[in-house]
């Protein structure tokens, strides 16, 4: 493996942990970086949203099994009753 390639597995590990934190900016981070190597804008562009594809659907497997059904949580300030 070359150095170059560590780097950018590197960047890209790290613009996937930003995306996953705060839902965006995977494609700008990713992108910037690319077009910083020295990659042409085409190809950077066509790597960015390959790996996008990838990103979702295998998130897309991964909800697969709830089958629609979200899970609902209720936060609230009050205590909990108490049984007397």
């Amino acid at each position: 493996m070359t150095l170059e390639f560590i780097a950018l597995v590197a960047i890209g590990f790290i613009a996937q942990l930003v995306d996953g934190a705060l839902g965006m900016a995977f494609g700008l981070i990713s992108t910037t970086a690319l077009l910083s190597f020295g990659i042409p804008p085409a190809q950077a562009s066509a790597a960015v949203h390959t790996a996008e594809v990838v990103t979702t659907g295998a998130s897309a497997l991964n909800s697969r099994p709830l089958q629609g059904r979200t899970c609902r949580v209720m936060v609230t300030d009050e205590r909990p009753l108490r049984r007397r």
